[in-house]
């Protein structure tokens, strides 16, 4: 029929909703679990039956009727901001199943909202809960509570209470909840009353309008939860926490509800941090920001106020950990916004538009910091045209380079291009990096160094364009690029390390394994100079006993041993080392016999960047140490590349 037409020219074309146009097809499901029912119970007369009620099967059926072995998983359409419209139409879908016959499950996702922030909707939950309770509810399944106990205390307080009794009404609820603060009781149902005003000030519109979304709650809570809001709340609960002192047990619940809230000031800043990393390109900040809450969360995490495990997941899509933890060498990112056009009918090489003279003035302004689908220019195209856009599209920008005092190796680096791209600097094509990237189906989400030692000028500007292909899903430059600059290895005649580059064979190291299961190579295919570099895999940790032994889940390393160097004179010592993606472990490099017995330098995943590890002030009182690149604490692999032992300049 024309909603199926409908429907099939959607999916042809690859809209993500093309189910959309085929309206509710409840009465097929409905149908088929009945027919599913029926069979089954020729084998098992009592056999039930269960399905969801969900998406574009969420409303009732119109004509088929169910029985009472078949149960629905109810899926309200329902999240944050939840209205009367919602409700209501949650409580339709409701007795509309059950009056087909079924009996019912409620399956919500509406607690995912939130993110750490104290957002409120107890009250409306615990109706909604009152009333399924009342009308034939026989169990439930909360899969998506994300355990933010100290600030969402009321929502989870009233959904767990109501599990174990359900004939209390709400309000009974929230007064034990309250009640459980002692001496600060009325100054805590205060403070929650301020965050149930904010919360349900909230309309659909300035939900919208302010780009939220569960999943990326965090990135914009400040439209909701104000610097005036957040100071309001912070007043409301300095005057709790006074009015505990005295009470032992409400003092420390009183303290459990300042730890949420701590968690969910430093958040909301490290977000204002990020925008303004984003605006001007200043790392420092940022990552100050980021560090200062990570550590919060860590001290503070054995108190269960949150659970930072899912918040950390659920930051990962904004704040880069991995990336802002491997770019500590110096270096600049390109500043936002650079110059973009389509190219739907793909002339953009032919007509060379990476040509340094080529006019982009009338391009659109885009971010680094996100896909194109993301950002405004990719939903005016979705506007014009009914659907995101896949194919080809150009980037420019431009960025000046200094010249360095030594001999340096300049390089791009590119957070992630998401799927292929080709990269030219001042006109010449420096690299084309097809889609997946050596058979690597995670190449789009994979940083990447382009160096362009050979190709970049100092005395002007130098103009960088590039071709992006994607032909599914999300498209673009949607991590920041920089330009970082690294000293040139030192020479074999300054290099107290043998065979540093793993260039010899076979290689002055020697490999040894604590525990677990590793593979040792030299990799031709993956170098940071010269023609090589050195592969050490963890393929399993170690066994129980084992890890108990070592102190560490798996432990294996490259060394050598008894490396000569001047005694007593000040040295220094570096090593490149790249990961890939999903390396779980960590890189501890040391070098043992010093004035300092062992120093260490260690790094994380690096996102299949090479990045250096250093170590300064290294003394030996012998004239020997020893290096040591050990591997340690989790599966993947890791690359070694110009290991470097040298007297310190100077």
């Amino acid at each position: 029929d024309k909603r199926a037409e409908e429907a099939k020219k959607a999916f042809d074309t690859r809209d993500a909703h093309w189910e959309k146009a085929l309206g509710s097809v409840s009465d097929r499901y409905a149908r088929y679990y009945l027919a599913l029912q029926k069979e089954a119970e020729k084998v098992d007369p009592q056999a039930v039956v269960m399905g969801y009620a969900y998406a574009n099967y969420a409303k009732p059926p119109l004509q088929t009727k169910l029985n009472s072995r078949v149960i629905i998983g109810i899926v309200p359409s329902l999240m944050y901001p939840w209205t009367a419209e919602k409700r209501r139409a949650f409580i339709e879908q409701w007795n509309g199943w059950s009056a087909a016959g079924a009996r019912l499950l409620l399956r919500p996702n509406y607690m995912l909202d939130g993110h750490c922030l104290p957002i409120h909707f107890a009250r409306a939950l615990g109706q909604d809960f009152s009333f399924a309770i009342q009308h034939g509810l026989i169990g439930t399944d909360f899969d998506s509570l994300t355990g933010q106990w100290s600030t969402q205390g009321p929502n989870l307080y009233v959904l767990a209470r109501l599990h174990a009794a359900p004939s209390l009404t709400v309000e009974q609820c929230l007064d034990e909840y309250s009640a459980g603060f002692g001496k600060a009781t009325r100054a805590v149902r205060a403070y929650f009353a301020h965050w149930e005003s904010v919360s349900n000030s909230v309309t659909p519109e300035a939900y919208k309008a302010a780009d939220l979304h569960w999943s990326r709650f965090h990135r914009d809570a400040d439209a909701i939860f104000t610097p005036e809001v957040m100071r309001r709340g912070r007043e409301l609960l300095d005057q709790a926490l006074a009015a505990a002192k005295g009470d032992a047990d409400a003092e420390a619940r009183m303290a459990f509800l300042d730890k949420g809230l701590r968690n969910a000031e430093l958040t909301l800043a490290t977000q204002q941090a990020y925008r303004g990393y984003r605006a001007s390109g200043e790392l420092d900040p940022y990552v100050a920001a980021l560090e200062k809450l990570d550590s919060y969360r860590a001290s503070v995490e054995g108190d269960f106020v949150a659970n930072m495990a899912y918040l950390a997941w659920s930051e990962t899509y904004t704040w880069d950990r991995d990336l802002i933890r491997m770019m500590r060498q110096p270096g600049a990112r390109l500043p936002d916004p650079w110059k973009f056009m389509w190219d739907p009918d793909k002339v953009g090489e032919r007509d060379r538009w990476f040509d340094e003279d080529f006019d982009a003035a009338r391009w659109h302004d885009i971010s680094t910091t996100g896909s194109w689908e993301m950002q405004e220019i990719g939903r005016q195209w979705k506007e014009a045209h009914k659907e995101d856009y896949n194919g080809i599209a150009w980037y420019r920008t431009s960025f000046k380079a200094s010249q360095p005092e030594k001999p340096a190796r300049i390089q791009l680096v590119f957070g992630a291009v998401d799927e292929a791209c080709k990269i030219w600097l001042n006109g010449r094509l420096a690299l084309e990096r097809p889609y997946p990237y050596k058979g690597n189906p995670d190449s789009w989400r994979e940083s990447f160094e382009l160096d362009i030692t050979s190709l970049v000028r100092y005395d002007k500007p130098n103009v960088l364009a590039v071709r992006v292909e994607d032909n599914a899903g999300a498209g673009g430059i949607w991590r920041p690029v920089w330009l970082t600059t690294a000293e040139s290895p030192a020479t074999d005649q300054k290099n107290a390390v043998k065979d540093g580059g793993f260039e010899s064979q076979p290689p002055a190291w020697q490999q040894h394994v604590q525990g677990g299961r590793f593979k040792f190579a030299i990799d031709t295919t993956q170098k940071r100079s010269g023609n090589a570099s050195a592969l050490l895999e963890c393929l399993e940790l170690a066994a129980p006993d084992v890890e108990q032994r070592i102190r560490a889940k798996s432990w294996a390393r490259w060394y050598q041993a008894a490396v000569p160097v001047a005694a007593g004179k000040a040295h220094q010592f570096r090593v490149w080392y790249r990961t890939d993606v999903d390396f779980r472990g960590t890189v501890k490099v040391w070098v043992t016999a010093t004035e300092k017995q062992t120093m260490e330098a260690k790094g994380l995943n690096t996102r299949g960047l090479w990045r250096e590890l250093r170590i300064e002030g290294i003394k030996s009182p012998t004239g020997q140490v020893s290096v040591y690149l050990n591997v340690m604490d989790g599966t993947g692999k890791v690359w070694f590349d110009d290991v470097e032992l040298s007297e310190s300049p100077g």
